[in-house]
């Protein structure tokens, strides 16, 4: 979540510093390995965090709180195991 009036992101329970510049958009890429979800926020700032997860759960949620939300472009691949044995 990119709170920009509080100068944060969150994910889950973790909360960094973020600052969006005058007129900036919202660049996302978040890359979800099994339990490991990263998330990159305009190439400044970067989290981490591990989240369980059921083995049917798959899908991606985009949600805006308190104002709208323009998506312009959403790319989603499935990635080859490193190790598939």
């Amino acid at each position: 979540m990119v709170e920009p009036g509080a100068g944060t992101i969150k994910l889950g329970s973790t909360t960094a510093p973020f600052e969006l510049k005058r007129g900036e958009d919202i660049q996302l890429r978040i890359f979800v390995d099994r339990s490991i979800v990263e998330v990159f926020v305009n190439e400044r700032q970067a989290m981490v965090k591990q989240h369980a997860y059921a083995p049917g759960d798959v899908g991606v949620c985009l949600v805006s709180e308190g104002g709208k939300m323009k998506v312009r472009e959403l790319k989603a691949w499935t990635m080859a195991a490193s190790n598939p044995w």
